[in-house]
């Protein structure tokens, strides 16, 4: 009879290339869904160079976080095309901060202050997932438009709607929740009080899976079809735990997700 092979000797999952850059790169269609739903509420037109910061810094910040990574097995040509991209974001980004208004660059500031504090901030309860969806909205709602006047004070006692803001902002709270299931031994590990290394997979998905209904509840009494969409398919990803721990395919999976309502907007 022939013994199976120890468990030591199966190799891991190595995600390919190709899946490797779509789960980089997708939060940036991500980031073009939460603008052009919001456009769609506010129906301000969009700035070209504010559009072309926004997009670029989610380019540049996704990229910057892989750079320094060295996975192994992967093929010598990935790391090269990634500081390709990545720098390319950096240049484009820089170039149309300078022609924005100067509230762009005070919110700039703000959230780059809020980022470098990150490390330490992600390690209050909930607050990885509440931090990282509220930094999210609050781009998507100013950078691709620029208030109309420059000002800060303006942007934000108008930033919030309900048909909108609020249900993009639960939604996100949703699919970082799920994009932190593959990282939750680690956050439990290392300090990180995330709601996966809170409270587990399940308790995790059925909290995801309530934000979701919520979110979608909203997007239904607002008239927004590419929301309710995208909420449908999220609920059935939080039934998916398994799936959603794969190596890049599960964040790909909700990042594509979020790219829903969009691609929505677009086609209708």
């Amino acid at each position: 009879m022939t013994s199976l092979p120890p468990a030591a000797s199966i190799a891991p999952y190595r995600p390919p290339a190709w899946l490797l850059f779509a789960h980089y790169w997708m939060p940036v269609a991500s980031g073009w869904s939460a603008a052009a739903v919001i456009q769609q509420s506010n129906g301000m037109p969009f700035s070209l160079a504010g559009l072309t910061f926004f997009l670029a810094s989610i380019t540049a910040a996704y990229g910057w976080d892989r750079v320094w990574e060295r996975p192994e097995g992967e093929s010598r040509w990935v790391r090269p095309v990634i500081w390709a991209v990545t720098l390319a974001a950096v240049v484009a980004g820089g170039l149309a901060l300078t022609r924005m208004a100067m509230a762009a660059m005070e919110m700039s500031a703000l959230l780059a202050a809020v980022t470098i504090g990150y490390p330490w901030l992600k390690r209050l309860p909930l607050m990885k997932n509440l931090l990282v969806s509220l930094v999210w909205v609050m781009a998507a709602t100013f950078f691709p438009f620029i208030p109309e006047h420059g000002a800060l004070g303006w942007w934000f006692e108008n930033w919030l709607s309900w048909n909108a803001t609020i249900p993009l902002f639960i939604l996100w709270v949703a699919a970082c929740l799920l994009c932190d299931l593959k990282d939750e031994e680690e956050d439990r590990a290392g300090g990180v009080r995330s709601i996966p290394a809170l409270y587990g997979t399940r308790r995790a998905c059925f909290i995801a899976a309530a934000l979701t209904l919520c979110a979608g509840g909203i997007a239904v009494a607002a008239g927004r079809p590419g929301l309710v969409l995208a909420c449908l398919v999220m609920l059935a990803l939080t039934c998916c735990p398994a799936l959603l721990k794969r190596p890049a395919l599960g964040p790909l999976l909700v990042d594509t997700t979020l790219a829903i309502p969009g691609a929505l907007v677009f086609l209708l």
